[in-house]
């Protein structure tokens, strides 16, 4: 499989054209590699042309309404879009900075788009950016994200203000959105809970901290203007742990779950953009 290597004075990103993903992400300090994501051919992908599931497979913001298959085994819902399972085509490459672009037709899937993703590294900055473009003569639904599956190291906290917690609900889906109480609140650093948490944030500022003081590093995630929305995914047990920022609402496709506070998908006029990008900054405090 492909891989294109992307280097810094501190960072070394692989990306990978198929599934337009980053396989790994590590700060490399002296003589020791520190993984920021966990290695893997996913360690993080594109949520393009929307994120997390869809209710029913039906997205009605626009008419006619979407009927979207399954795209995961075992999965009833259509999960994180069709970009993660694409290959992307290569329009740029050199030692910091590469450019993929993923064109899918109208008889491909349900709509057609055209999407271009972009990395870079600057010395301890790895950048991300998405963008679609609507290649319709009609309108279609969008919503952009990022899913990392960061590494877990043991004593980690996690931090970021929101101001509304989605409870997760049947077929992992979210029901209707509470206040934050204490024990949901990461506005202070608090330890990365143990427990099984796969929830939506609304409300998000757009910034997140990993604190992980066994390996002495702090890691910083900064997202633009339209991905306000925030998923914590943590699996009991596993190596990872996921922060997904995303432009719309968990579920928030269709007009009734699309109503306030939940932030609906994007709709895009014929020949209309969508772009949003990402920052993940890591740094040794001490250095």
């Amino acid at each position: 499989m492909e891989r294109l290597s992307l280097h810094s004075d501190r960072l070394h990103a692989v990306i990978a054209p198929q599934g337009g993903s980053v396989t790994r992400l590590d700060l490399e300090s002296g003589d020791a590699v520190h993984p920021i994501l966990h290695p893997s051919d996913l360690a993080m992908h594109p949520l393009i042309p929307f994120a997390n599931r869809v209710p029913g497979n039906i997205i009605d913001l626009v008419e006619p309404p979407l009927r979207l298959p399954p795209n995961v085994p075992g999965e009833a819902c259509a999960l994180h879009g069709i970009g993660w399972q694409r290959v992307w085509h290569v329009t740029e490459a050199n030692e910091e900075r590469c450019t993929l672009e993923l064109v899918v037709k109208p008889d491909d899937w349900v709509f057609g788009f055209r999407a271009v993703q972009e990395f870079n590294v600057l010395g301890g900055e790895f950048r991300a950016t998405l963008e679609i473009e609507n290649t319709n003569d009609q309108s279609i639904p969008a919503g952009l994200g990022f899913h990392p599956y960061f590494f877990r190291a043991p004593g980690m906290q996690i931090q970021f203000n929101a101001e509304r917690f989605w409870p997760e609900g049947p077929g992992h889906l979210p029901t209707d959105a509470i206040s934050l109480p204490p024990e949901l609140d990461f506005a202070a650093p608090v330890p990365l809970p143990d427990s099984w948490r796969n929830n939506c944030y609304s409300g998000w500022d757009g910034r997140a901290t990993i604190h992980d003081p066994v390996r002495g590093l702090e890691v910083t995630i900064r997202a633009s203007g339209p991905l306000r929305d925030l998923m914590l995914y943590t699996p009991p047990g596993a190596e990872f742990f996921c922060l997904e920022p995303q432009s719309h609402t968990t579920g928030a496709v269709t007009r009734a779950r699309g109503q306030p506070p939940a932030t609906p998908l994007h709709i895009l006029a014929a020949g209309e953009r969508l772009a949003v990008d990402m920052t993940i900054a890591a740094r040794v405090p001490a250095l």
